[in-house]
């Protein structure tokens, strides 16, 4: 495509001055401007210009194709500007720009178009090839307002001499050309990769438009690079606004190192196209760095240390092999440490290298980069690395989650998790500041077991599936043949939940309507954040019961969370006990330590708040599960308090043996209904490499047990990182740790808050941990810890963002719970009456269906779960008397009663109208309107009783009782 823009000139202001003005690289007698090699003869401005790029962004000289000094540049180019615009030239005396020169171009009315005035320069004596790469360089400034122009490089052509010139719409520069001067000058970059090249006569021109508006723009230090000789790539040049090197965000140039490993180090890294450039932490040698690290920690005396010889075979050319004799009480007891040579600031980026092997298998180590400001961290992404009986390089990708001066921050290799034999070499920590994204940084690939899910697979169909068997027989017990039985799943016995936000749950608002949507939809078991706890409780007790009865009339599981927490700082503690504790704290003055009082009030509190729950409102007991004691390894303030121990001193025993936790637990179980569970729960106690943690864990379970507690829940939070991530075999590793103490394992608060971390990343992470969770045979709940980011404690919760877009763990978790999870079969019965499948365990819904007679039940299936007769025959159309051989009704409860008069299958009594307007909204007869009536409706639309007196169920008014009335039932109750 061509258009005419420049096929008419106007009035050219040329400027072009005698050759001799424009040094000695100009092509003498040709009256046109060549290119200046790398070494001519350059004014001050163009060397400036030269050393900079060559210093800030690792440039090879290059050559200028304008010219080699400011004055040559501007004598070369032309104003194309009608009958209303002015050029003149210009003196530049500012010490903040190298340049001394420029032009002021006056547009003096907008142009017909953004072309009609151009300030533009022919380069008629370049042949350039297609992919060639150029650099453009221009000071801009103006005064006026929104002052705008924009940059190209293109051609004009023409197939033979005598053709008028067409010209391209194209555009060769790639990035930024549009741009918006103001009133300081400014150094921009066009960066420029020449593309298809067309007619046979053509010449490449630049051009700024500046026809936009009525503006006044000065240009200076033009420049055009051309670096088509040299090994540069369009990504190695800089774009945009120019950033002085002193605001750099990151480095231009690598650091420069005669070292044969560490240069061929930072030729690998090159060709990452990381965007920036490092600088080698340690030391610009491999020797430098390796002398940096020594085997430290408060068991180093359990290694032994030599220096090993690496052959040829390896780049580098020094190692050494770390011996562990046995296992130190923590990972981090033994490691090989160096603490950094630089100032870091938080954010920056950086990469650790190691080559590491297994000389005799079987290693379980830790890389770990942190600072003395929060020495708990680790700021690396993936820091434990699966080794092998041969060297592999390891990039470690680290983010700096602190600022640190130098000396204040380390890597380190934690070696004391086993005893075990370690080869490290090749060492190496680039620094990239702020100018590489740490996810931009190349990380070692995790070699997963490629059979892990077929094995998961395995184990779920032996553990969560039954076999189930219908028989549909007539009035006469006799074998129905052909009858047609649907097994449709209504939900799972496995409790799949979350943590919700009890104020936001019960907010009468649009957002509040989504959230409550979103945990009827994907849920089936919740637990509060914060209004359980015992502060919250005792100030805020009508807003916990108000989520509670909500959850409850959902038919959601609740979990308690939590009757004692000592974390004072997170508003979980009354001031009173606070004070007891001997803690100053918010409004707590003079507090004075009282054993007794913190006794006495956490065992009232623990009977308080179960026996509030236990017989609550109309509903009984609500609370399926009690957190008596949360976090008892880290936060064991009230074991303290109770022992007399001041806030600030040491616990004198270990406080998950400590007597009053037996006490506290066994209180819990003597005052909790019979069908209460009780459980522990702690974090680090799955994630991240903290195994004295989960041996305490496991240990607290061990001694409740040992103390009568009859436990029934060992919960594991689960926070995870991108650094703590686990393989599959690493998941079914940890909760088998767990097993075998004859209680249930709950993961309990499953989040992956690391905004590092890729969310498809993180959704491949999920998938993994959901699953293998759910194939162990001992776990018996999974929740996470809230859904939405901006209802999250750290603002990166795993389903939605905080405008509610969905998350890809999202997807994972609907497409495994309810669909490759669920189960819905049909199919039609054997001469025997019999109809059989396998379905996931849970609540079913269960229809028989013989010529015009249908009959349904809602049953429990599990294990126990016998075969499940049915009755259809005689015309009645109500299904049989309820028996089954495991001896439970439709409704799942003993069938030692029958059914009462009038009443329908499943309900306690006779359908009543509670408000008196003729409908009976108590379907099921226990004197209530509720959401058991919702279901007892749904179960029976079409049972002969309801068919029959339509009136008293037709809510919808169309004169006839369907599933439209199932809803408006439950629109009148909750609306």
């Amino acid at each position: 495509m061509t258009d005419d823009r420049l096929h008419v000139h106007g009035d050219r202001r040329t400027f072009l001055k005698s050759v001799g003005a424009l040094g000695a690289a100009t092509a003498v007698g040709s009256g046109t401007i060549g290119s200046v090699a790398a070494d001519g003869h350059l004014d001050e401005y163009h060397q400036t210009l030269q050393s900079e790029l060559q210093e800030q962004y690792d440039l090879p000289a290059g050559s200028f194709l304008f010219g080699a000094t400011e004055q040559a540049t501007i004598d070369s180019f032309e104003f194309q500007s009608g009958d209303s615009g002015n050029l003149s030239e210009i003196s530049i005396d500012n010490d903040s720009v190298p340049i001394t020169q420029g032009v002021q171009i006056e547009v003096n009315e907008e142009g017909a178009d953004s072309w009609s005035y151009s300030y533009q320069r022919f380069l008629t004596e370049q042949d350039f090839a297609q992919g060639d790469v150029l650099l453009g360089v221009a000071y801009l400034r103006s005064e006026s307002d929104n002052a705008e122009t924009e940059g190209f490089f293109k051609y004009r052509y023409k197939d033979a001499e005598g053709d008028d010139w067409s010209y391209q719409n194209a555009n060769y520069i790639t990035d930024n050309s549009a741009v918006q001067p103001g009133s300081e000058w400014t150094r921009y970059y066009f960066p420029i990769e020449v593309g298809s090249r067309p007619g046979s006569i053509r010449d490449a021109y630049v051009e700024f438009w500046l026809g936009m508006a009525q503006q006044t723009v000065e240009f200076g230090g033009m420049a055009l690079i051309d670096y088509s000789d040299a090994d540069v790539g369009i990504g190695n040049l800089p774009s945009g606004e120019a950033v002085p090197p002193e605001e750099s965000s990151g480095y231009q140039i690598w650091t420069d190192t005669d070292d044969p490993y560490y240069s061929d180090l930072v030729s690998d890294l090159k060709g990452y196209n990381l965007g920036g450039a490092g600088k080698f932490a340690y030391g610009t040698t491999e020797a430098a760095t390796f002398d940096a690290y020594e085997v430290a920690g408060g068991s180093s005396d359990l290694a032994n240390q030599e220096s090993i010889d690496v052959g040829d075979d390896v780049p580098f050319s020094e190692a050494t092999r770390i011996e562990v004799t046995e296992q130190a009480d923590d990972d981090w007891l033994v490691n090989l440490k160096a603490y950094g040579d630089r100032a870091l600031e938080s954010g920056d980026a950086l990469l650790g290298v190691a080559y590491m092997r297994a000389p005799e298998g079987d290693t379980s180590i830790t890389y770990k980069m942190t600072s003395s400001g929060d020495e708990s961290a680790n700021y690396v992404t993936k820091p434990r690395p699966p080794l092998t009986g041969e060297w592999k390089r390891f990039y470690f990708p680290i983010e700096a989650g602190s600022a640190a001066a130098s000396g204040e921050w380390w890597t380190e290799i934690w070696l004391g998790a086993q005893a075990q034999t370690v080869d490290i070499g090749g060492l190496a920590v680039v620094d990239f500041a702020k100018g590489v994204s740490v996810g931009d940084l190349p990380a070692w690939e995790q070699e997963i077991n490629e059979e892990w899910e077929d094995e998961a697979d395995a184990r779920i169909e032996e553990h969560r599936k039954t076999d189930v068997a219908v028989e549909v027989v007539d009035g006469d017990g006799s074998a129905v043949e052909g009858a047609d039985v649907e097994v449709a799943m209504q939900e799972h016995d496995f409790s799949f939940g979350t943590e919700v936000t009890a104020d936001h749950l019960i907010q009468n608002t649009e957002p509040g309507d989504q959230y409550r949507q979103v945990i009827t939809e994907n849920f089936n078991t919740a637990v509060l954040g914060n209004h359980h706890k015992w502060r919250f409780f005792e100030e805020a007790q009508d807003i916990a019961d108000s989520a509670t009865e909500w959850l409850v009339e959902q038919n959601m599981r609740i979990r308690g969370h939590v009757c004692l927490w000592a974390a004072v700082d997170s508003y979980a503690v009354p001031e009173d006990v606070v004070a007891a504790m001997g803690r100053e704290w918010s409004e707590v003055e003079n507090p004075e330590l009282d054993p007794e009082y913190v006794r006495d009030r956490t065992m009232s509190h623990i009977e308080e708040i179960i026996n509030h729950y236990a017989d609550f409102q109309d509903y009984g007991s609500v609370i399926d599960e009690w957190e008596v004691h949360n976090e008892t390894t880290h936060v064991p303030g009230f074991i303290k308090a109770v022992r007399g121990v001041g806030p600030d001193e040491e616990l004198d025993i270990n406080a998950v043996e400590a007597p009053v936790l037996a006490e506290w637990h066994n209180h819990a179980e003597d005052v909790a209904p019979d069908d209460v569970g009780i459980a522990i729960n702690d974090y680090n106690t799955i994630e991240g490499p903290y195994q004295s943690t989960r041996d305490n864990h496991k240990r607290m379970a061990e001694f409740l047990i040992e103390n009568d507690v009859d436990l029934d829940g060992i919960g594991l939070q689960s926070h995870f990182s991108q650094s703590s991530a686990l393989t599959p075999s690493e998941i079914w590793e940890a909760l088998e740790f767990y097993s075998g103490l004859g209680a249930g394992i709950r993961i309990t608060e499953f989040d992956m808050a690391d905004d590092t971390w890729m969310e498809a990343d993180k959704a491949t992470f999920f998938k993994q941990f959901l699953k293998i969770t759910f194939s162990h045979p001992n776990a018996e709940t999974f929740m996470v810890w809230g859904f939405q980011d901006s209802l999250h404690w750290r603002d990166d919760a795993p389903f939605f963002d905080s405008q509610w877009n969905p998350k890809p763990a999202l997807d994972v978790w609907q497409n495994l719970i309810f669909d490759e999870w669920w189960t819905e079969e049909s199919g039609s019965t054997d001469a025997d009456g019999m109809f059989a499948t396998d379905a996931f365990k849970g609540t079913y819904h269960i229809t028989a269906t013989h010529g015009e007679e249908t009959v349904e039940r809602e049953v429990e299936i599990s294990d126990d779960t016998d075969t499940l007769t049915m009755t259809v025959g005689e015309g009645d159309g109500e299904q049989d008397d309820g028996e089954a051989d495991d001896g439970e009704t439709d409704d799942g409860e003993d069938d030692g009663e029958e059914t009462p008069p009038g009443a329908l299958p499943g309900g306690k009594g006779a359908p009543q109208d509670l408000d008196g307007d003729g409908l009976h909204e108590d379907v099921n007869g226990d004197g209530n309107a509720n959401i058991a009536d919702v279901r007892s409706l749904l179960n029976n639309r079409n049972n002969e009783m309801v068919q029959s007196n339509a009136d008293a169920y037709d809510f919808t008014g169309d004169g006839k009782v369907g599933v439209s009335d199932v809803l408006e039932l439950f629109r009148k109750l909750y609306r």
